[in-house]
């Protein structure tokens, strides 16, 4: 998958307020990053384009105040109900079970 991705669309929105949230594979089977607010870690596997992510710990930083608070929300919610992830053209994309797009991004 790669090491390092930066949101560019979350929900059908456009990610648009810094700090954007990022995704990053640190092995084949842990994950971390950024909401844009607070970071997290925690597990994720990939089976053939199958997504399990496990339990994530968060930082857990007031964040709903803020811009992005609205965009970690919506960033945290499609990491939970991925169940899939693909490449296309060069843009990772998280599916739901439907294989509706839930998060798409891109090399920083």
């Amino acid at each position: 998958m790669g090491n390092e991705w930066v949101a560019t669309q979350i929900a059908g929105f456009p990610a648009l307020q810094e700090p954007l949230p990022r995704l990053r594979w640190a092995t084949a089977e842990q994950i971390s990053g950024s909401g844009g607010c607070n970071t997290f870690a925690g597990t994720a596997v990939v089976n053939q384009g199958a997504l399990r992510v496990g339990r994530l710990a968060a930082t857990g930083r007031l964040c709903a105040a803020l811009q992005q608070g609205g965009q970690e929300d919506r960033f945290f919610s499609a990491l939970e109900l991925a169940r899939t992830v693909r490449l296309v053209n060069g843009q990772l994309v998280l599916e739901d079970a439907a294989g509706q797009p839930l998060a798409r991004f891109a090399k920083p």
